[in-house]
């Protein structure tokens, strides 16, 4: 679930595992990312998609507490056979 709420916002690992349900404001469908936690050091607003929502809605939603897991994200490389040498999100040579 955090991989694919991680797609859909086209967002940076590092700003979905340290995500806080104070920055989402589901009437809105706006995550407001605060300038600390960014690589630009500007607050930055990500447009939620309906598909975002329903992950966060979810019952089946593991981090509901929304301090994402880097296990959360990285199980599923693990399920399609990436190993620590490999990155999730491209294959990295050593």
């Amino acid at each position: 679930m955090a991989l694919r709420f991680l797609i859909l916002t086209a967002t940076r690992t590092s700003e979905v595992l340290k995500a806080e349900w104070t920055e989402i404001d589901l009437k809105t469908a706006i995550w407001t990312i605060p300038a600390e936690r960014m690589k630009s050091r500007r607050e930055h607003r990500v447009p939620l998609t309906k598909e975002s929502i329903i992950i966060l809605r979810s019952p089946a939603n593991p981090w509901q507490s929304l301090y994402i897991s880097w296990e959360s994200i990285q199980s599923p490389s693990i399920q399609y056979g990436f190993t620590s040498t490999n990155a999730w999100y491209g294959l990295r040579s050593q």
